[in-house]
């Protein structure tokens, strides 16, 4: 039997072999497209009412306690939690009380001037149909989280200059003619880096002792989250009953108050604590995974966060059967107040 050898001819490969499908902003028929038809309608700034001035009043309080210096503070950015999906942005408790403002990306710069400082916030300005980053950027682009206060209408709530945070890169070297420019940790590096600022403790501990003095204005701020929070304590103990004849559990009594949380306020202060029998001793029960003991005490650490940030923080055990057991012995209590201090 004789074999014949059989050549093969060469792979013939398929036109778009070794190409890429072009981006989207690189095709022009999408761009111009996607943006026709859009309103241009400008959205107004939502802030909690004497927001403005009331952040007036602390820089003027900062700039006293540090005359001369100049003073940069940050909102900071939010962490990728998967793909293109950020956990939920909360700006800089500092960084508020000077401004007000919650954008991510924000910086502030106060500069020193003949009695006091001047300030400049520096925002990233929303992606605006005809700009890439409107249907190219998921965190800030407009086409995916929607209409946004431009600088203009920035500036007019704050009654203060806005500038594009680009700015800030382009800017040259920012003034200082006493001392390292002071800035706060949330200042990204890069940014401290190419304008020669350093982290500054001083500037750490003047803001620390400010806000410890609270003005009236922040002091409704934090009534309104304490009235808000014993409302969703309320809340939470009308919902005990169902948690435990349906196995809701510990989930659905840290979701009650969430939900509270975020209806009447900004949300949730810090992640919501709901510990039934064992769980409640845990200081930081934030699993909410266990069921509602019937017989058991309940722990609630729960407090509604205000839309300007000020936050309740409110502890309160309940027997979830609605009634509590008898108070404990004397002797126990001798036992438990030991003059040794131990048990």
């Amino acid at each position: 039997m004789t074999h014949t050898a059989h050549q093969a001819g060469p792979a013939t490969k398929p036109p778009y072999a070794g190409t890429r499908p072009p981006r989207l902003h690189q095709i022009p028929a999408f761009t111009d497209y996607i943006a026709q038809h859009w309103g241009s309608q400008p959205i107004p700034v939502d802030l909690p009412e004497g927001t403005a001035p009331a952040a007036a009043a602390h820089r003027r309080r900062l700039s006293a306690a540090l005359p001369g210096r100049t003073i940069v503070a940050a909102a900071g950015t939010a962490p990728i939690r998967n793909d293109d999906c950020a956990y939920g942005f909360r700006a800089d408790s500092d960084f508020v009380w000077l401004t007000g403002v919650q954008v991510e990306g924000a910086v502030v710069v106060m500069t020193p001037v003949s009695g006091g400082h001047e300030t400049t916030v520096y925002l990233p300005p929303p992606f605006r149909p005809g700009e890439d980053g409107f249907f190219g950027n998921a965190m800030h682009g407009e086409l995916w989280v929607g209409a946004s206060p431009g600088l203009t209408e920035w500036s007019q709530a704050l009654d203060v200059a806005v500038r594009d945070v680009a700015e800030l890169d382009t800017s040259g070297t920012i003034a200082s003619t006493n001392g390292p420019v002071l800035a706060t940790a949330v200042v990204p590096e890069t940014l401290r880096r190419s304008h020669s600022m350093e982290v500054s403790a001083e500037l750490g501990r003047a803001l620390a002792q400010l806000r410890m003095i609270k003005d009236d204005w922040e002091i409704a701020q934090l009534r309104h989250a304490v009235d808000a929070s014993v409302g969703g304590f309320a809340a939470v103990a009308g919902e005990i009953p169902r948690a435990i004849d349906e196995g809701l559990g510990e989930r659905w009594l840290q979701g009650t108050f969430d939900r509270h949380a975020r209806t009447h306020g900004n949300g949730p202060g810090y992640s919501t604590i709901v510990g039934s029998g064992p769980n409640a001793p845990v200081l930081h029960w934030t699993r909410c995974d266990g069921p509602i003991l019937p017989d058991g005490t309940l722990l609630l650490d729960m407090g509604v966060e205000a839309r300007s940030l000020y936050t309740a923080d409110v502890t309160r055990t309940l027997p979830a059967s609605g009634t509590s057991s008898a108070p404990p012995s004397a002797r126990c209590m001798t036992w438990w107040r030991s003059p040794t201090g131990s048990r």
